[in-house]
């Protein structure tokens, strides 16, 4: 979906974001997914949950300690992306979709969310990805700006 500035949209899950602040396989790619966001290339849109995700990875993460994560999650809060809260439509979409791909709820969100903006949601989880088989999900690796 492209904006009338001819911005594309996509959807990220945590597993892209967490990407940002610690160094895994792939990080490159979240970097440069980023790195477009800041350019104004792509809008980066994501619910509310992503919050909550990406602080408990970071405070797992054994090369951070609580600063880190706090610190972390200042950057992340100032990037000022799209956060949307679910409204009752999505979360019920959220759920179903949990229940028919057997995946959890917390990953139906972000699948529910790109479905229902009808964008790519982008992943760095490759179970998810296998689970759903769908155009719509695309692993991090195969992220391709080009073909949004």
């Amino acid at each position: 979906m492209e904006d009338n500035r001819g911005t594309k949209t996509i959807v990220i899950d945590a597993s892209v974001a967490t990407r940002w602040f610690v160094k895994e396989e792939w990080t490159d790619v979240a970097l440069q997914i980023r790195d477009e966001y800041y350019k104004g290339s792509i809008d980066i849109v994501a619910p509310y949950l992503i919050v909550y995700e990406i602080s408990n990875a970071l405070r797992y993460s054994p090369d951070l300690g609580m600063k880190d994560v706090l610190d972390s999650m200042i950057a992340f809060r100032d990037m000022q992306l799209d956060l949307l809260m679910l409204d009752d439509d999505l979360a019920k979409r959220s759920i179903e979709t949990a229940f028919t791909r057997n995946i959890t709820v917390y990953d139906s969100t972000y699948v529910s969310l790109a479905e229902h903006l009808n964008v790519k949601l982008i992943t760095g989880d490759k179970e998810l990805h296998t689970k759903m088989g769908s155009s719509n999900v695309v692993l991090l690796p195969e992220y391709d700006y080009a073909t949004l």
